[in-house]
């Protein structure tokens, strides 16, 4: 497969030269909803190391687990998993 295909969206890896202006941007990622329509297909996220990344998706398939199991409503709950970066993340449960 070519790398470069036409039509194919690829992700880009944005360095900032500092980490304030990182946290600007990523506190107003949420504006981004609100955006004109050829703007909302843009999703940012932190750039993760294989082990964080590995670390993110066990703590959020335990906090999928542990609703199942309590009380079977995962649908009623969005998991969002916050300190991904640190070596200590975990799991919120957000009411839909």
């Amino acid at each position: 497969m070519n790398p470069r295909e036409e039509g194919k969206i690829r992700p880009l890896l944005v360095r900032f030269s500092s980490a304030d202006k990182k946290a600007s941007v990523m506190d107003n990622v949420k504006e981004l909803r609100s955006a004109e329509d050829r703007y909302k297909k843009i999703s940012l996220a932190h750039d993760l190391t294989p082990r964080q990344r590995e670390m993110v998706k066990d703590v959020r398939k335990k906090a999928i687990d542990e609703l199942e199991n309590d009380s079977g409503a995962v649908g009623n709950f969005r998991i969002i998993v916050v300190g991904q970066r640190t070596n200590k993340p975990r799991a919120l449960r957000i009411p839909r």
